[in-house]
C-alpha cells in the first residue's frame, strides 16, 4: 500500500512537470493587437542540418523542443537549422460590422537579412504544406508586399493550430517574431514607411546637395562624403529589406553581398573623408600613416566581400565599421587639439553616431525603454551625423574664406611695405652706382698696367713653348723605344706560353683517360697560373685528376704552374705516392723547399683539388678526394642533385710551416655521374657593376646543366661567363673541368 502511494505521487509529479514544461498556446483576442512571440514558442536546434518535417513530428524529436525564454531570440552566428514551433488559437469574437477582420492576423519576422524561412502548415484536408521565403529566394514568392517576411493567418475557428518555422542563415540569426492584427499591422507599416521615407529623403537631399558642391569646387572631401552617404543608404535599405523589396528582388546573390559591401565601402569612404577633410597629413602626420594603412586594409576587405562566404564577410564588415567609428572619433579629437577648428562639428557627428549604435545594441536587452528615439536611434543618429558633417564642410569653407581675406590683407600690407623698401633701395643704389663708377675708373688704370705685364709674360711663354717642343721630340723617341720593348716582351710571353703548353698535359691526354668531359680553360694573360694535371696508373688501376690555382697570374703564375706540375709528376710517378692527402702534404714540402720559404718568407703557393678514381666491379667508381682550399663537386645521375665536398682551409706553400695535414674524403659514385674540378676564377669573375658570379649561382648553374651532354654543359658555362663579363675585363685565370664517369 505504501509503495503504491509513492508510485501515484511520482506519476503526479511527472505529470505536473510535463505540464509545466509544455509549450504555451498563443491566444488571439480582440484585446491584444500585437503580441511578441519570442518567449511563447518552442525551439529545436538541428545541428546536423538534416531533419525534415516528418522527422521533426516524431515523438522523440518533439521532446527536443525547448520553450524559448527570450522575447527576441538571438542565436548569433550558427551553422545549425532552427525549428520554431508555434501554437495559435483564435478567440476573437465577431462584434458588430467593423472595418477590421477579426480572423486575419499577420506574423512578422522583424529581421530582414535571413537566408531561408520555411513555413509548414496544414491545409483543410490536414496535409502539411510548405512555403519558402528569405533573401535567397526571389521577392516575388512572398505573400505580403513588405520589406520583411510577413505570414498572413486566416483563423476561422477556435481550435488550436500548430505551425512550424525552419530558419537558417549564414549571418547572425535573430528571430524577433511579432503577431499583429490587421489594423495594427497596417498602422505599424505606415509609420515605419514614413520614418524610413523621411530618413531616405534627408539622406538623398544631403547627397545631391554635396554632390553639386563637389561638381562646383572639385574638392574630393565632398566626393568621399557623397560616397559615404550613398553606402549608408545602400546598407540601411538592405538591412531593413527595402532594397530587396524595390530594387533587386530577383537577384538574391546581390541581395546577400550588398550589406557587407555597403558597410565596408562606407567605412572606407569615411576614412578617406577624414584624411581629406581633417587634413591629417598636416596636423597629425604619424596618425595619418595609420589611417592610410587602415584604408588599404579596408580596400582589400571590400574585395573579400565578393569572394568569401557571407558569414565571414559580414563579421569582417561589422568589425570594420566598429573600428572605423572609433578611429574617426579619435582622429577628430587629435586634429581638434592640434588647432583644426573645423573638427568640432566632425567630433559631434561621430559622437552622435556612436551613441546611436550604443543605444541600438542595448535596446534588445531591455536596458532602454520603448520610445521612438530609442527604437530608431541608429537612423536618427545617422541623420544628425549627416547634418553635422554638412555643417562641418560649410564651416570649413567659411574658415577658408576668412583665412583668404586675412591672407589678402596681409599680402596688401606686405606689398606696400615692399614698395617703400624698393624706393629706399633705389636711392641707396644710385649712390652706390656713383661710388662704383669712380672705383671702375681706378681699376681700368690698374688693368692697363696689368696688360703691359701680361705682354711681357707672353714672350716668356713663347720661349717656354720652344723648350716643350724639344721635350716632346724626346718623349716621342722614348715611346718608340718602349713599343719595341713591348713587342719583345710579348714574344717572350708567347715563348713562355709554348713552353707551358709543352710541359703541362694537353686535352688529348684527358680524352684518353675519360671518354666524356669538357675543359673550360681561359688564362687572364697569355700564360696562366691555373693548370690541370692528370695521370693514369695502369698497374693499380688508379686515375688521378687535379685542378690547381697558383698564386698570381701571368708570368709569375705560369712559373708556379710549371713547378706544381713538375712536383706532382715527381711525387706520384716517381715516389709512387697514391694517397691524395699524402700527395698534398708531400707537394707542400717540395714547394717550400723549391721556393726556400724559410729564407725569403714568400707567401707564394697554390690551392689544389685532387681526386683519385678507382673503377670497381660493375659500374661502381670509388673516389678519394683531398683539397687545399678548393672543393670538389659531383652530381649523381640518379638523383640529379649537386653535392659539394669542401677541402681543408690551408694552402700548399705560403708562409706557414711544412708540417701540414690534409684530409681524405672517400665516397662511391657510379658510371654516368659527373665530377667537377675548378679554380676560383669563374666564381670571382665580376660584371660591370662589380658583382661576382658567386658560389651560389655557380652551384645552381652546375645543377641546371648536370643532365646535359658534356659539350652542351661547356657551351652553357662559356656563354653564361661571356654574358656576365660583357663590357669588363677578365679578373683572374679561369679553369673548370667536368668529367662524366
Amino acid at each position: 500500500m505504501f509503495i503504491r502511494s509513492i508510485i501515484i505521487i511520482f506519476i503526479c509529479l511527472v505529470g505536473t512537470l510535463q505540464r509545466a514544461q509544455a509549450q504555451k498556446v498563443v491566444k488571439l483576442t480582440t484585446k491584444q493587437s500585437e503580441i511578441i512571440l519570442g518567449d511563447k514558442v518552442a525551439i529545436l536546434e538541428d545541428s546536423t542540418q538534416r531533419l525534415s518535417l516528418l522527422q521533426v513530428l516524431k515523438p522523440k524529436n518533439q521532446q527536443r523542443f525547448k520553450p524559448s525564454k527570450d522575447k527576441y531570440p538571438n542565436f548569433g552566428f550558427s551553422h545549425s537549422h532552427f525549428w520554431v514551433k508555434l501554437k495559435l488559437q483564435n478567440q476573437t469574437q465577431p462584434q458588430e460590422k467593423t472595418l477590421e477582420s477579426v480572423n486575419q492576423w499577420f506574423l512578422k519576422v522583424a529581421y530582414a537579412p535571413i537566408d531561408y524561412i520555411e513555413f509548414h502548415y496544414q491545409d483543410k484536408n490536414g496535409k502539411w504544406q510548405k512555403r519558402i521565403w528569405g533573401d535567397h529566394v526571389p521577392f516575388a514568392n512572398r505573400l505580403v508586399f513588405h520589406p520583411q517576411v510577413v505570414i498572413p493567418f486566416h483563423l476561422t475557428d477556435t481550435q488550436v493550430h500548430t505551425y512550424y518555422l525552419k530558419v537558417y542563415t549564414q549571418g547572425s540569426l535573430q528571430l524577433p517574431l511579432v503577431m499583429q492584427s490587421n489594423h495594427r499591422f497596417n498602422e505599424a507599416n505606415m509609420v515605419s514607411e514614413i520614418v524610413f521615407g523621411v530618413l531616405y529623403g534627408v539622406m538623398a537631399i544631403m547627397l545631391m546637395y554635396n554632390l553639386f558642391i563637389f561638381l562646383a569646387i572639385r574638392s574630393y572631401s565632398y566626393l568621399f562624403y557623397c560616397l559615404y552617404i550613398l553606402s549608408y543608404l545602400l546598407g540601411q535599405s538592405t538591412l531593413n529589406g527595402h532594397s530587396f523589396q524595390f530594387l533587386w528582388g530577383d537577384y538574391p546573390w546581390w541581395a546577400n553581398v550588398a550589406l557587407p559591401f555597403s558597410i565596408t565601402f562606407g567605412s572606407y569612404c569615411a576614412v578617406l573623408f577624414a584624411i581629406r577633410f581633417l587634413q591629417t597629413y598636416k596636423y597629425v602626420p604619424r596618425w595619418n600613416v595609420v589611417l592610410i594603412g587602415f584604408s588599404v586594409v579596408l580596400f582589400f576587405m571590400i574585395i573579400v566581400t565578393f569572394t568569401t562566404e557571407y558569414q565571414i564577410s559580414i563579421i569582417t564588415s561589422t568589425l570594420s565599421v566598429m573600428t572605423s567609428s572609433v578611429l574617426m572619433l579619435l582622429t577628430g579629437i587629435l586634429v581638434w587639439r592640434r588647432g583644426n577648428r573645423a573638427a568640432k562639428y566632425y567630433i559631434m557627428a561621430w559622437t552622435i553616431v556612436l551613441i546611436g549604435l550604443f543605444m541600438a545594441v542595448l535596446k534588445p536587452y531591455g536596458f532602454l525603454p520603448n520610445h521612438f528615439l530609442v527604437d530608431n536611434a541608429n537612423q536618427v543618429g545617422a541623420v544628425i551625423e549627416v547634418i553635422f558633417l554638412s555643417l562641418a564642410l560649410a564651416d570649413r569653407i567659411n574658415i577658408y574664406r576668412k583665412e583668404t581675406i586675412e591672407a589678402q590683407a596681409e599680402a596688401l600690407a606686405t606689398a606696400k611695405e615692399n614698395e617703400r623698401i624698393i624706393t629706399e633701395q633705389n636711392q641707396v643704389l644710385e649712390q652706390k652706382v656713383q661710388e662704383r663708377t669712380s672705383e671702375i675708373t681706378a681699376q681700368n688704370e690698374e688693368l692697363f698696367q696689368q696688360q703691359e705685364e701680361i705682354m711681357a709674360q707672353r714672350d716668356a711663354v713663347e720661349s717656354a713653348n720652344l723648350t716643350l717642343k724639344d721635350q716632346a721630340t724626346e718623349l716621342e723617341y722614348a715611346k718608340k723605344s718602349l713599343e719595341e720593348k713591348t713587342i719583345q716582351l710579348n714574344k717572350s710571353l708567347e715563348a713562355a706560353f709554348t713552353i707551358q703548353n709543352a710541359i703541362l698535359p694537353y686535352e688529348k691526354e684527358l680524352a684518353k683517360l675519360v671518354d666524356s668531359h669538357f675543359l673550360l680553360y681561359s688564362p687572364k694573360d697569355i700564360v696562366s697560373g691555373d693548370f690541370y694535371w692528370l695521370h693514369k696508373e695502369q698497374e693499380h688501376n688508379k686515375t688521378f685528376l687535379a685542378a690547381v690555382d697558383c698564386t698570381g697570374h701571368g708570368v709569375p703564375g705560369a712559373f708556379m704552374s710549371l713547378i706544381g706540375s713538375t712536383l706532382l709528376d715527381r711525387v706520384v710517378k716517381m715516389e709512387q705516392v697514391f694517397d691524395p692527402a699524402e700527395i698534398l702534404a708531400r707537394l707542400n714540402e717540395e714547394v717550400l723547399n723549391v721556393l726556400r720559404h724559410q729564407d725569403y718568407k714568400s707567401d707564394t703557393g697554390m690551392d689544389v683539388c685532387l681526386c683519385v678514381l678507382e673503377y670497381g666491379e660493375h659500374t661502381q667508381v670509388n673516389i678519394t678526394y683531398a683539397g687545399a682550399r678548393r672543393p670538389l663537386y659531383f652530381l649523381r645521375d640518379a638523383t640529379r642533385e649537386l653535392e659539394e665536398i669542401k677541402g681543408d682551409r690551408i694552402h700548399v706553400g705560403g708562409v706557414k710551416t711544412a708540417d701540414r695535414t690534409f684530409t681524405n674524403h672517400e665516397f662511391t659514385l657510379f658510371q654516368g655521374d659527373n665530377l667537377y674540378l675548378t679554380s676560383d676564377g669563374y666564381i670571382d669573375q665580376n660584371d660591370l657593376k662589380r658583382k661576382k658570379i658567386g658560389r651560389k649561382r655557380f652551384n645552381e648553374l652546375l645543377q641546371s646543366v648536370g643532365g646535359l651532354p658534356m659539350n652542351e654543359q661547356y657551351e652553357t658555362l662559356l656563354n653564361t661567363l661571356k654574358t656576365h663579363m660583357e663590357g669588363t675585363e677578365q679578373r683572374d685565370d679561369i679553369l673548370v673541368m667536368g668529367v662524366k664517369l
